[in-house]
């Protein structure tokens, strides 16, 4: 660990504040032990382009590590990705929803670019829905992390029992 730490010296990399919680690693299921462990490391020249570095540990899920979100203040991406939302699938009527977008699409051309055509097509169909239905699902997520955020606090301050 020291020599870990000498070469983050050396390096001049930059540790930044971690917000959420002191650890990010519990062992075990009475949680005995724990350590901060997961961290960002960055090169110092980095805060002169980015003014507000932090660390914001979120809920564990299913792992004995806390995932950590690394948040550099005004980032400026150009083009966003895009994602499918399992959340979706829950949604009734949803399936026969992109089968009958699917079957109204063009068909002409040759099959790859059909295919792409209709990816593409597909796509702001489904960014336009999901604006469209996000606002419950929205709502439940943020409930369902506030209330594992409350649990892992009341972990962190006393022993668990199985009950």
């Amino acid at each position: 660990m020291a020599e870990f730490s000498e070469c983050i010296n050396n390096l001049q990399l930059v540790d930044p504040p971690l917000f959420g919680r002191s650890f990010t690693w519990r062992r075990g299921e009475s949680h005995n032990s724990d350590s901060r462990i997961d961290r960002f490391l960055y090169s110092a020249n980095l805060e002169d382009v980015f003014l507000q570095v932090r660390q914001t540990l979120l809920p564990r899920i299913g792992s004995d590590h806390n995932p950590i979100l690394l948040n550099c203040g005004n980032c400026n991406f150009k083009k966003s990705y895009f994602k499918f939302e399992n959340w979706w699938l829950e949604v009734e009527g949803f399936k026969d929803k992109v089968k009958d977008w699917w079957s109204s699409f063009p068909n002409n051309g040759r099959p790859s670019y059909i295919l792409a055509n209709k990816l593409k097509i597909l796509k702001k169909e489904l960014i336009q829905w999901s604006r469209s239905h996000m606002g419950v699902w929205k709502q439940r997520k943020e409930e369902v992390l506030h209330q594992l955020r409350v649990l892992e606090t009341t972990q962190e301050q006393r022993m668990l029992t199985g009950d």
